[in-house]
């Protein structure tokens, strides 16, 4: 999944036209069969916040996992998004409620 996000550019306060990124999220396969089964609302909330990822800083509640965790933690409501970030690529490796976040994270 190929996102896009449209962002202003300015000099010295001024609009003066826009940077397109692109980001690509992948989601590994058992990240996707947990978010098909999330609610639309919740869908869409977590969608969003990964969009907020690409901003300059990240906007978000972002992590970086430790105890020897790979990745980072985004929290997304009552959801628990984990990823890892590379320079235009955003790797989504699991979603999960606070509660089952994380029992058996694997490294």
């Amino acid at each position: 999944m190929v996102q896009y996000l449209k962002i202003k550019k300015f000099f010295a306060g001024v609009e003066t036209g826009y940077y397109i990124v692109f980001m690509n999220v992948e989601f590994s396969n058992r990240a996707r069969r947990q978010f098909n089964r999330i609610d639309a609302a919740a869908k869409s909330q977590i969608l969003s916040d990964i969009q907020n990822l690409e901003k300059d800083p990240p906007e978000g509640d972002i992590k970086r996992l430790t105890s020897g965790l790979k990745g980072y933690r985004l929290r997304s409501g009552d959801y628990r998004i984990f990823f890892d970030k590379s320079e235009n690529k955003i790797s989504v490796t699991k979603i999960a409620t606070r509660g089952q976040a994380y029992k058996h994270r694997r490294k």
